[in-house]
């Protein structure tokens, strides 16, 4: 099993190379992601990740556990739409308005562009971060081929703090599905949010294993306790996960 892991790895570091990037959007405009056309002339996506939205390997069990269990009539709120990929191919899916969270200042342009794409778009992008101890945070990120960033005391971007409550409330959403992939983020939530979480149908995650105010969580760990919230385990594909709001909660 640990060999054919290793295969993996390597042949998706391969499929990402730059090269293929390059290469593939000279040939093509758009391609299909998971049933959703995505735009790779896009000029804020780094070419790796053209590869891997070509090859349908760019957070692919996410996007099947959406293609599969999205509903199409519930609003969504995404926190962490990053490169805004995943966002595309949740407005292809869903006909409800949807928000976007992302705290990273240097991918927001890639957001606008695949969403403002998307003909009859009904979408909202918030550049802030989820963070429930402070009203801002500091920020690290990168630009070029790795437009990454996360929230770090000896980061140089000061970025505007909100909660998911708050984005609730703002926006008058009582019932919500939740697509988050926030880099451990989530225990804040889980930890903090209790009334957010009601008003969540669905709840699709990618979880990390974290610590929060001095304890440590597994990725098992914050599964069961989404599941204690009132949520059962509809699937599972890696770390990414789909809960459904178990019927005595609502």
């Amino acid at each position: 099993m640990e060999v054919i892991q290793i295969l993996k790895r390597n042949l998706s570091h391969f499929l990402t190379w730059s090269l293929w990037g390059i290469l593939i959007a000279n040939i093509k405009k758009s391609v299909n992601f998971h049933g959703a056309e995505v735009n790779i002339s896009n000029p804020n996506m780094p070419n790796r990740v053209k590869a891997a939205v070509f090859w349908n390997i760019y957070e692919s069990a996410e996007a099947r556990l959406l293609k599969k269990w999205l509903p199409a009539n519930i609003p969504v709120v995404e926190l962490g739409a990053s490169l805004g990929i995943i966002s595309k191919l949740i407005r292809s899916i869903s006909r409800e308005p949807m928000y976007c969270v992302e705290a990273n200042p240097s991918v927001i342009p890639s957001i606008q562009f695949n969403l403002n794409s998307v003909t009859d778009s009904k979408h909202l992008i918030i550049q802030k971060a989820i963070h429930y101890d402070s009203d801002d945070v500091l920020f690290n990120w990168s630009s070029g081929e790795n437009l990454t960033g996360r929230i770090d005391p000896r980061g140089t971007e000061r970025v505007e703090c909100i909660t998911l409550s708050t984005i609730l409330e703002e926006n008058q959403l009582k019932n919500i599905v939740l697509v988050m992939d926030i880099e451990g983020a989530e225990i804040q939530i889980i930890r903090n949010d209790e009334l957010a979480l009601q008003k969540c149908v669905m709840i699709f995650a990618e979880l990390h294993a974290t610590s929060y105010q001095g304890n440590s969580y597994t990725v098992e760990e914050i599964n069961n306790l989404i599941q204690d919230k009132g949520f059962h385990l509809l699937a599972k594909d890696g770390n990414c996960f789909a809960f459904s709001r178990t019927e005595s909660y609502i």
